[in-house]
């Protein structure tokens, strides 16, 4: 609806276009902030608390939900301070309103688009120092300057092959993430699960309570990703024929009816040459395989790791010395949470890069205070009294 009250037409809208038509999105409050952070998982949240605590202009720029897929987890029981646990989407929620009590600015439905690098991040710069910026996919081509950014965007689901026919059927029996809510649909029927994971083992306790039985397609072992506690309870649920684990098999195929309803997965050894073996008869197919950094909107300005495409930060960037456990290659840019190389999926480790960061960035604004606006105009405090005050008040003696 407009001001005036007349309805508005919109033909295939974006997300953004949607929420913002519908007064759902708050405007940025400003082109330039002291840390722009992409991403609003567990990591990109911690950094945005540490940051708004600090008195920083913060903002975060979200493509989805806070929490990212932690925020989908039924329970995580092995976080600090919640020893009967707590679901991610409740955790998530209670972060984003703490970074938001902080003054943080949060801005959802929006999408890097690219990484620009200013002046202060590139050596032997001369004269005017300028921030970085982040370019997003609006219409407009918008760029929103950053003293420093922090790339906290995760990770991407992960999906079967397309020769599986399950990408067919997202939404239809298929999905790629396990919400709690869900959970009521299935109630007394069988469900496949595949993953060996965490999220995958939260998904399998919380689902156990309702499914009749879970059939978890595992291509190893659980044992090799999965915590200790998790694990624990699943081999409980195993013992009470609530679940039945089938290691080092695979999705073969998923079948559907005239509908385009999944009916039928069929399961095999792992190995294209391998047929399948094994029809499991459902409706539900959850596949919670892990994801890809979400790293190409950086457009090879970050150095990333070659085999996973996950950005090299601290002792891992070559020929670097010297840097902070979450600097990149790049000066007042930082990575974080998932998108780091080699940092395992767990919530509290996320929280705690989060939290490094902003310990970090210290060193960095006082080298370039000029990009941080709310550092800007601040004179440093100078204590000394003028070398010749002393001589005036003897003169005046």
């Amino acid at each position: 609806m407009t001001s005036k009250g007349q309805a508005t037409c919109l033909t295939n809208p974006t997300l953004v276009d949607l929420a913002s038509e519908l007064g759902l999105l708050t405007p940025r409050q400003k082109n330039w902030y002291d840390v722009v952070i992409v991403g609003g998982g567990p990591a990109g949240l911690s950094a945005a608390v540490y940051s708004g605590a600090e008195g920083l202009q913060t903002l975060v720029i979200e493509d989805d939900v806070p929490g990212g897929q932690a925020g989908t987890s039924s329970k995580i029981a092995n976080y600090l301070g919640f020893p009967h646990g707590i679901p991610g989407r409740e955790l998530a929620k209670n972060a984003l309103q703490q970074a938001k009590n902080f003054g943080v600015e949060w801005q959802p439905l929006n999408v890097a688009k690219k990484l620009h690098i200013g002046s202060s991040g590139t050596s032997g710069s001369n004269g005017t120092q300028q921030p970085h910026s982040v370019e997003l996919t609006d219409a407009n081509g918008t760029k929103i300057k950053a003293g420093a950014v922090v790339v906290a965007s995760g990770l991407s689901w992960r999906r079967l092959d397309d020769a599986t026919k399950a990408n067919d059927l997202i939404g239809q029996g298929v999905f790629y993430q396990a919400l709690v809510t869900d959970a009521e649909y299935f109630k007394g029927k069988e469900i496949v699960l595949v993953g060996g994971g965490n999220s995958a083992g939260q998904a399998i306790v919380h689902y156990a309570d309702y499914a009749s039985k879970i059939h978890v397609i595992v291509r190893s072992d659980l044992s090799k990703n999965m915590s200790t506690y998790l694990l624990n309870q699943i081999k409980q649920l195993e013992q009470a024929n609530k679940v039945r684990i089938v290691p080092r098999k695979e999705v073969k195929l998923c079948e559907a009816d005239q509908s385009k309803q999944l009916t039928k997965v069929k399961i095999g050894p792992t190995g294209k040459e391998h047929p399948s073996d094994e029809e499991i008869a459902t409706q539900w197919l959850y596949v919670l395989i892990g994801g890809t950094p979400n790293s190409q909107w950086l457009g090879g300005q970050l150095a990333l790791d070659s085999g996973t495409k996950t950005v090299l930060t601290g002792r891992d960037v070559p020929k670097k010395t010297g840097l902070t456990s979450t600097a990149t290659n790049v000066p007042g840019v930082y990575a974080i949470g998932d998108i780091q190389l080699g940092t395992p999926p767990r919530f509290g480790g996320a929280v705690g890069r989060g939290a490094a960061f902003v310990a970090e960035l210290f060193g960095y604004m006082q080298k370039e205070p000029q990009n941080f606006p709310s550092r800007a105009n601040k004179k440093p405090k100078n204590n000394k009294k003028p070398k010749n005050e002393k001589n005036q008040k003897n003169q005046k003696n």
